[in-house]
């Protein structure tokens, strides 16, 4: 009785394990028709991971066939590979998905004989397929993005010799852009070493550097000329050590370095363009305004001592020739300020325009005192830039108001500035976010003009008054666009014929002097 207590208990156990295994399993005894072929499979015995895998309890099961308890068995082939063992005697293993039912999953079968019969294990193995699936998804992507970047990378494995001394490089994984920069062209990793593809590096010194990094750890960037092996440029190149091997990166910098020996060139021919430049403008000067005064002069002496001999016709031609002579000097000299300005060095530094509007108005006393013009000047800040040049802005803005008032009427000059930041201005030019600017505005009672011109007045040239009435070359506020310019500003012009004009400009304030002002 001992003995057979002993031997239950040890069936228990047994049985025990079995149903608490994770994996599946089922013995399958043969179902042989009267000739002896296997035509069917009883379930002799399943286990309880059988039973919470496939869904079906054991009491359905186990007595059953297996066409019963799984008719598509047939259909998919699983009973013709239950048959084949059988046939056989080697064991099978594979994987299978089974979809169906709201499941999809993937198990993972084994099939060995056992006696007159077949025994099912099996292990459910979708997780494991799901973080597979996501594995290699996350590798193509990476793949993907590595492809599509125009850097060259590379990872190496090092080859050694019998001493352990690096000899040799091996291509572990490359992308498409490293296998553009060294000429391969199959899909795969080149079989190839890196010597073998481009033993340039040894003489250029890269390949020691390469050892180095592998050896030390320590990475480094390097950029060099590589005129070997097919390749011909200059490359910025990063190497890094990944685990036993290297990575290195390559960026191409030969068609930047090509932009820049380009631009280099160019700024040389501009270099001496400039200086072509400033040739003409000495010719315009002194050679040309030499014959000018002359022609002047002369004149000046056919009206003093050969004025009654020329007659009226002859005296009133000479004084045409006068006034063409004092108007192509005016040019002369206007070009020449206008020419300083594109080649002149800017020298910048603060400017209080208080100070510099009072020495133009000393100098514009006279037709100030001749036109009883009142000038208002209010609040003036300091500003960044070149003083010569704002002299010569301003000079040019209020002669204008002086010059275009309306006949028989003061002409009213209002000059006024204030702070502000350069991202909120509408009516001129997009300036820099954020940036400390000063605005100026000039105000007169003046004739002022049709504001479709507004933008016409700045070309060099450009007059919408006739010269007999209103003297001048044309250049002045090409010069004063040109200064506003010169100076990372704008200038705008508002106008209305018989009212007046208003040209406002802006310009980059003095960082000290600037207030504390929120910034939007």
């Amino acid at each position: 009785m001992k003995g057979v207590s002993i031997e239950r208990q040890s069936s228990e156990v047994f049985q025990d394990v079995i149903d608490n295994m994770p994996i599946g399993l089922v013995l399958y005894q043969a179902i042989r028709d009267a000739e002896g072929r296997v035509v069917d499979f009883l379930y002799v015995f399943a286990n309880e991971a059988y039973a919470k895998i496939t869904g079906r309890p054991l009491h359905r099961v186990v007595g059953s066939t297996l066409s019963e308890v799984y008719p598509p068995a047939s259909e998919q082939g699983f009973l013709v590979r239950l048959m084949a063992v059988m046939q056989s005697g080697q064991p099978v293993r594979f994987e299978e998905r089974l979809v169906g039912s709201g499941s999809d999953r993937w198990i993972d079968i084994n099939l060995v004989k056992q006696g007159d019969g077949v025994l099912f294990t099996f292990q459910d193995i979708s997780e494991t397929k799901q973080l597979q699936r996501k594995e290699r998804e996350q590798k193509e992507q990476l793949i993907s993005v590595l492809n599509g970047c125009q850097i060259a990378l590379s990872l190496f494995e090092p080859i050694r010799n019998d001493q352990g001394t690096i000899i040799d490089f091996r291509y572990v994984t490359h992308n498409e852009a490293n296998a553009r920069l060294i000429n391969w062209t199959g899909t795969e990793v080149p079989r190839q070493t890196m010597l073998d593809l481009l033993p340039g590096l040894v003489a250029c010194g890269m390949f020691a550097r390469y050892v180095q990094v592998a050896e030390t750890g320590v990475p480094q960037r390097i950029e060099q000329v590589y005129q070997a092996d097919g390749i011909d440029g200059v490359f910025d190149i990063s190497i890094a050590r990944q685990g036993e091997g290297i990575v290195v990166s390559v960026v191409d910098q030969t068609p930047l370095r090509q932009a820049l020996n380009q631009a280099e060139s160019l700024v040389g021919q501009l270099k001496q363009s400039n200086e072509y430049l400033q040739q003409f403008a000495y010719v315009a000067s002194h050679d040309l305004q030499e014959p000018l005064r002359k022609v002047k002069s002369f004149g000046d002496v056919l009206m003093d001592q050969y004025g009654d001999v020329l007659g009226e016709t002859g005296a009133d031609l000479v004084k045409r020739m006068q006034n063409a002579t004092t108007r192509m000097q005016s040019l002369v000299r206007d070009l020449l300020a206008y020419s300083r300005l594109s080649t002149g060095a800017n020298l910048m530094a603060p400017v209080s325009l208080d100070t510099l509007l009072k020495e133009v108005l000393d100098d514009l006393d006279l037709t100030i005192r001749q036109t009883r013009a009142i000038i208002i000047i209010e609040f003036l800040p300091v500003v960044t830039g070149n003083r010569a040049q704002l002299t010569q802005l301003f000079s040019n803005l209020l002669s204008n108001a002086l010059k275009f008032h309306k006949p028989g009427q003061r002409p009213d000059i209002v000059i006024r500035g204030q702070y502000l930041i350069g991202h909120i201005f509408t009516d001129l030019k997009p300036l820099a976010a954020k940036k400390r600017y000063v605005q100026i505005d000039v105000i007169d009672n003046g004739i002022g003009f049709d504001e479709q011109h507004s933008e016409r007045v700045f070309q060099m040239f450009q007059r919408l008054h006739s010269v007999s009435k209103y003297p001048g070359t044309g250049v002045g506020l090409a010069l004063c666009k040109k200064i506003t310019e010169n100076h990372g500003g704008a200038i705008a012009v508002r106008s209305k014929a018989g009212v007046g004009t208003t040209f406002t400009i802006t310009l980059e304030a003095d960082a000290k002097s600037f207030p504390d002002l929120p910034m939007a």
